[in-house]
């Protein structure tokens, strides 16, 4: 039985790369149904290149090519329909929170919402990240360290007269 231990914990394994890689793509294209689109096509690659799943890092990659490709072949830049609507801070409370981390995440770009899923969620460093993503890692630290200053400036906590607890204005 030792052979079906390791069936069932290969494909325990799988399933979760398979897991992370769907959530990492979720945060690249912030929609349901692409992240499964781009998990199916990534993972297909794979099965076909290497005859399994196992790598983490060797999935990010194909999602993130993918990803890349079909923003280029469809001449879309790097953001979402929901970047551009204004959501007023104080419908946070009154509203499911799930659905106002998804709005708010709506609010990065591509590049900050990835760097910040990576780091915050994958607990990669910037400078793993600046290997996962070819970018310098300066520059991911500047993506992270804007995704949070968006982030705080939507969440940060306020008092009563409209602006932050340590004294700023909500519109600084």
């Amino acid at each position: 039985m030792p052979a079906d231990d390791s069936v069932r914990n290969s494909d325990h394994s799988e399933q979760a790369v398979l897991q992370s890689g769907f959530r990492y793509a979720l945060a690249l294209t912030h929609r349901r149904h692409d992240a499964e689109d781009l998990v199916q096509q990534a993972a297909f690659k794979l099965l076909r290149r290497y005859d399994t799943i196992s790598s983490r890092s060797l999935l990010f990659v194909a999602i993130r090519r993918l990803h890349l490709d079909h923003q280029r072949g469809r001449n879309i830049e790097n953001t979402d329909e929901l970047e551009h609507i204004a959501c007023p801070r104080d419908d946070v409370s009154s509203v499911d929170t799930r659905l106002d981390m998804n709005f708010y995440l709506a609010t990065l770009n591509l590049q900050e919402r990835e760097v910040l899923y990576l780091h915050s969620v994958e607990g990669y460093t910037a400078a793993e990240i600046s290997n996962h993503t070819s970018r310098p890692r300066g520059t991911v630290l500047t993506l992270l360290a804007r995704a949070k200053k968006k982030l705080a400036a939507r969440f940060g906590p306020r008092d009563n007269s409209g602006g932050t607890k340590d004294g700023g204005s909500q519109h600084e």
